[in-house]
């Protein structure tokens, strides 16, 4: 009730004081009644539900991009008009960077911090940006990225069957049963207090990726392979009778690493089969090939 009185279309922000009592209360509430899981389910979607308000109404503008590696920040009397950085997927063993930008249009807010938070075989370095903020201040950081060599690939759904004939998928990731896409794979955390109560903003880790001559698309990073083919036909019959014995099939192969890349393409077949070529050397100059 007190933030619906102190609304005002001309300052969001004014609802924040109540808000900031209303999260205080609810937190302590979710610890007294901590034995209680209903109640604590309940509380922690309205914990929730506070946090959000109180984003909205201080105005909060919190994202996070990668880039390419040691990109240098636009500078000069223009530099507001530079073009975006644009990045493709990632693939394993990358080194990148994320900037991560924090504003609070409508309020003081005290950032305590920033992080990146990422599964394992994301190696995450960088400052946390923590100082006192004015209205409209924004607050940046970069951190740099390695990705492991054998770092989870995260563009394929967590359930999935190995063949059409399978009458089930399986669960590739149980912890996430029952969400409709798997998780992505890091997130950036921004840690601020407002009215002496302090609250968390969170952003999915996106690319910006070129789509000419609109502009650019945002896209949430995910891990790919470094080359992904498709076969076709994925399903053939060969009748045992047949004079010929012979199956064409077509390998497509795109490039997701930045820069050349090379390599041998075979196809591993049963005893008695044979291939014609044995092999097929590719060469790729850029990513998207």
């Amino acid at each position: 009730k007190e933030a619906v009185a102190a609304y005002s279309t001309a300052d969001p922000a004014a609802t924040v004081p109540a808000l900031a009592r209303g999260l205080r209360a609810t937190r302590a509430a979710i610890k007294s009644l901590a034995a209680e899981p209903d109640a604590v389910f309940v509380l922690n979607v309205k914990e929730r539900q506070f946090t959000e308000a109180i984003s909205a109404a201080a105005g909060v503008v919190f994202e996070a991009f990668a880039v390419p590696a040691n990109t240098p920040e636009p500078t000069g009397p223009f530099a507001m008009f530079a073009p975006a950085p644009t990045m493709s997927a990632v693939v394993p063993g990358q080194t990148f960077d994320v900037r991560a930008a924090f504003s609070a249009r409508g309020a003081r807010v005290a950032l305590d911090g920033i992080r990146i938070d990422a599964e394992r075989g994301w190696m995450v370095k960088g400052d946390d940006a923590a100082k006192p903020l004015a209205v409209n201040e924004v607050a940046a950081t970069t951190f740099s990225v390695t990705l492991a060599d054998d770092v989870r690939l995260s563009s394929k759904p967590y359930f999935g069957r190995d063949s059409i004939r399978d009458s089930r998928y399986d669960l590739r990731d149980p912890s996430q049963f029952g969400r409709p896409e798997s998780l992505p794979p890091a997130r950036a955390v921004a840690r601020y207090t407002v009215d002496g109560v302090p609250v968390e903003a969170r952003a999915v880790v996106s690319r910006r990726e070129a789509k000419l001559p609109f502009g650019h698309v945002d896209r949430e990073l995910r891990v790919v392979p470094a080359v992904a083919l498709t076969l076709t036909p994925d399903n053939a019959i060969i009748p045992l009778e047949a004079e010929k014995k012979v199956v064409p099939m077509e390998v497509n192969l795109l490039n997701n690493v930045e820069g050349r890349n090379a390599g041998r393409l075979t196809l591993r077949v049963p005893s008695g089969w044979r291939v014609e070529p044995a092999a097929h050397e590719f060469t790729f100059a850029r990513a998207g090939e």
